[in-house]
This record gives structure tokens, C-alpha cells and sequence, in this order.
């Protein structure tokens, strides 16, 4: 079973997706990072009920779907020969409280010009979208809550454990 090398970028306070996802493709579309033709956009579940996947042609147009889906979503994008999967979460409809992305493992471990660009970008969202904490390490989305736990810890600026990368 693969491993993965975990970014959650925590924001201070929720965030409208329309304006995450617009900085979000700017932000791509600056370090030409593209997701691939026909591109499929998962969708987080909400009240309970999935929503099908849907392929997108572009960036903005993936990004666009996520912002207009109450409870958000994800897309894969070609990043250094690698896949990244990038996905917004939010506590209430259409607000973005966290952002998560994932790339394999073995890729981040052996390949020096991912791991910078992997950490470049991480760091950039962080400071573009300011922030409270960004962490990065291995297996972070493993259980799917642990997000949400972190976003109740910062609200009352209790930051907890060290990771690879932790920005404040």
C-alpha cells in the first residue's frame, strides 16, 4: 500500500471557496502545474448524500466546480513528473477552513526537485492564503478527521506534535 507525504495548510479563520479556488488556480497556474486533460474532480460528501465525479478540462474549471460544491472537494494535478492531490475542506457550506495535498511517498523521498517544489508550494499557500499553520509529514489525512482536530487546536492556539515541515 502506498505512503504519503501529507500538506494540511490551516487557515486562521474560514475562507469563501470562490476566493480560495481563484488564488488556488493563479497559484498553479504561476508554476504552470496543470491537472491532467479530462481531469476527474471528487467531491466530499455532503449531508450525508456523494455527488459523482466530474472531469474538468482545466484547472479553473476543476476549481470552479469545487467552489460551487457545498462541501467541496478535490482534483489530482501533474506536478514534477508526480500526481498531487490537492482538497479543500470546510466546516460550513462553501468556506474553507483547511487545505490538503498528498504526493507518494517514495517520490518526495527520492527526488530532490519534488521535495523542493512540493515544499515551495506549501509554503507559498501558506503565506498567500496567511495561514495560522501548515504542517507537512507522513500519513497526515489517516484518519480523515485529523484536520478537523487541528482546526478546534488552533482556535485556541494549541499547537501540538513536531512534523517535517511546520509553518506558523
Amino acid at each position: 500500500m502506498p505512503t504519503f507525504i501529507d500538506a494540511i495548510v490551516l487557515l486562521s479563520s474560514p475562507k469563501s471557496a470562490s476566493e480560495v479556488s481563484t488564488l488556488l488556480s493563479h497559484l498553479l497556474d504561476e508554476h504552470k502545474l496543470s491537472a491532467p486533460d479530462d481531469s476527474m474532480v471528487v467531491f466530499n460528501d455532503h449531508n450525508g448524500l456523494e455527488r459523482d465525479p466530474e472531469y474538468a478540462s482545466s484547472n479553473q474549471e476543476a476549481l470552479r466546480l469545487l467552489a460551487e460544491n457545498p462541501s467541496l472537494g478535490g482534483i489530482q494535478i501533474d506536478f514534477a513528473g508526480q500526481k498531487v492531490s490537492i482538497f479543500l475542506y470546510g466546516l460550513m457550506p462553501f468556506s474553507v477552513n483547511a487545505i490538503s495535498l498528498s504526493v507518494l511517498a517514495s517520490g518526495y523521498l527520492s527526488n530532490q526537485r519534488l521535495k523542493e517544489l512540493f515544499d515551495g508550494l506549501i509554503q507559498e499557500l501558506h503565506s498567500s492564503l496567511s495561514a495560522k499553520r501548515t504542517i507537512s509529514d507522513f500519513e497526515l489525512l489517516s484518519p480523515d478527521s485529523f484536520w478537523r482536530q487541528e482546526v478546534a487546536r488552533l482556535k485556541d492556539d494549541i499547537f501540538e506534535q513536531d512534523y517535517l515541515v511546520d509553518l506558523r
